[in-house]
């Protein structure tokens, strides 16, 4: 099996409950805390083309950031 990255972020539940699994599964994974390591641009188009998504389909729509500044323009 191909290593497995994982883009984490240790203070959320889902994400440790994501990398639980893959070490339950005893994958070989790559983690990158994006928080400190950032992706940049053109990072992150390569991800949504590997996954088929819009940049829209991977934001937290309940983060009052969202919701105070881009809810209504998307």
């Amino acid at each position: 099996m191909s290593k497995i990255t994982i883009y984490h972020n240790p203070r959320c539940g889902k994400s440790r409950e994501a990398l639980g699994l893959l070490n339950e599964n005893n994958c070989e994974i790559e983690i990158v805390e994006y928080l400190k390591n950032v992706p940049t641009k053109k990072d992150i188009k390569t991800l949504l083309s590997k996954l088929g998504l819009k940049a829209v389909d991977i934001v937290r729509k309940k983060e009052p950031i969202y919701l105070k500044k881009f809810k209504d323009s998307i």
